[in-house]
């Protein structure tokens, strides 16, 4: 395991380093407002496969997964018309 320190002087090259292992497959823990989130690829099956070997969840139970926009969630997920227009509604569908 590997610590990394985000800081003003290092952003860059940090998140570049992280983007990079999440790419290769590795999961990123990362400390949030509220908890320590886990971090993956989402379309990544070995990186959700270790996903639910960390979190000891049976297969059947998901996760969530937070996306840029409406077209990445359509490209992840099946959206139906109710659900898109709330998405549209709440403003985030770009």
């Amino acid at each position: 395991m590997e610590i990394i320190s985000i800081k003003k002087a290092n952003k860059r090259k940090a998140v570049n380093f992280l983007a990079e292992k999440i790419r290769e497959g590795k999961i990123i823990i990362c400390p949030t407002d509220t908890v320590y989130g886990l971090l993956c690829d989402a379309t990544s099956k070995k990186a959700i496969d270790k996903l639910f070997k960390i979190k000891k969840r049976e297969k059947g139970k998901f996760f969530p997964i937070f996306v840029e926009n409406l077209k990445t969630a359509e490209r992840l997920a099946f959206i139906n018309s109710p659900q898109e227009e709330i998405i549209k509604k709440s403003g985030r569908e770009n």
